[in-house]
């Protein structure tokens, strides 16, 4: 995994943990339920631009521009996922990456419309 795709795991970690401190310094708690946060792009398998976040057992697919859910779905916490990628400088920092995760990985690539769809084998 690329360096940047780590510091956007700890970006996203860090405000989701300052979002949901509050007076009783849950800060602890919070660090241990994000301690398995992950952020990925997959550009070998959809077109549009685009980043998986994932912790716990949730995981959702979010395009960058503009940011909503494309795919699969994290409760409450997508509304702060999305708060976080709408930030200027995480979105420019995320469509960046893209461009370069895309340019590493420029074949197989399904448009949105495919997104969710079956993939037939061969018999």
């Amino acid at each position: 995994m690329p360096e940047s795709l780590k510091l956007f795991e700890s970006s996203l970690k860090e405000y989701l943990i300052n979002v949901h401190a509050d007076a009783h310094n849950t800060a602890a708690s919070n660090l241990f339920k994000y301690n398995n946060l992950k952020v990925w792009m997959e550009p070998k398998r959809f077109k549009i631009p685009h980043f998986w976040v994932s912790f716990n057992i949730s995981a959702a697919c979010f395009q960058i521009n503009p940011v909503e859910v494309i795919s699969g779905g994290m409760g409450a916490e997508e509304r702060y996922v999305r708060l976080w990628a709408n930030r200027p400088n995480i979105n420019a920092e995320l469509q960046k990456t893209w461009a370069i995760e895309a340019k590493n990985n420029s074949f197989t690539i399904l448009d949105a419309k495919d997104m969710g769809k079956k993939k037939e084998h061969r018999k």
